[in-house]
């Protein structure tokens, strides 16, 4: 038997350990640990910002120092205004004040439980023939009801991350278009199959990849009844 004094030393440890392991989770959450990127960054923005037909940079050694007014070097960041997101496809080049447009590749590069973070990978379009450069050593995390994102510095000028308004999810969703419909019999021809939304389960759904979001598609069946 463990003496009742170590089993208690043991368990204020183990609540200790976990405080802190869920506290550092959330550190990046907190207003006073990220910064904010509120200019004009959306990408409805034009690639040059008047009145003086500015080219913004997210380099704190723009050579041209054209450095962004709300760029304080890598670190956490969080959109806000126009832009409160991380686009998931190419603005294309010359948008949101720049001219290489920095975003955020993948269906699923967004965390979706609350202080969930994940490494991400970030690219900007580089010129009107759609070329890509790729910065690696981001991560983005899940704040409930925001998402902060760690941007490394890009690699050169005119380069500069892009934000959008519409939320990740909207992007970022798979499709249910078989057999969906109240009008589909209970039993699928031709083998009188009836389906199962279960990972592994012998008689999976076709189109079911798994828990998360999902848009329904298809005649006769667009949204739940």
């Amino acid at each position: 038997m463990i003496p009742y004094e170590r089993r208690i030393g043991n368990v204020a440890l183990l609540i200790l350990i976990l405080g802190i392991q869920q506290a550092n989770g959330q550190d990046e959450c907190e207003a006073a640990n990220h910064n904010i990127l509120d200019d004009r960054r959306s990408v409805n923005d034009p690639g040059f910002l008047p009145p003086d037909r500015e080219r913004y940079c997210d380099r704190m050694d723009a050579r041209n120092k054209n450095t962004s007014p709300d760029w304080k070097g890598p670190g956490w960041y969080r959109f806000e205004g126009k832009a409160t997101f991380m686009p998931m496809k190419t603005p294309g080049a010359g948008r949101c004040g720049t001219g290489h447009t920095g975003w955020l590749p993948g269906r699923n590069t967004h965390p979706f439980k609350k202080y969930e973070t994940k490494d991400v990978t970030y690219v900007f379009h580089w010129g009107d023939n759609g070329y890509f450069m790729a910065t690696s050593g981001g991560k983005v995390t899940d704040c409930g009801d925001f998402y902060v994102y760690y941007l490394p510095e890009p690699p050169d000028c005119d380069y500069r991350y892009c934000g959008t308004p519409t939320r990740p999810e909207c992007n970022s969703y798979k499709v249910l278009n078989v057999y969906r419909s109240i009008n589909d019999p209970g039993f699928i021809e031709p083998n009188k199959v009836r389906y199962c939304d279960k990972v592994d389960y012998f008689k999976q759904s076709p189109d079911w990849e798994g828990p998360g979001w999902y848009r329904f598609e298809g005649e006769g069946a667009t949204e739940m009844p």
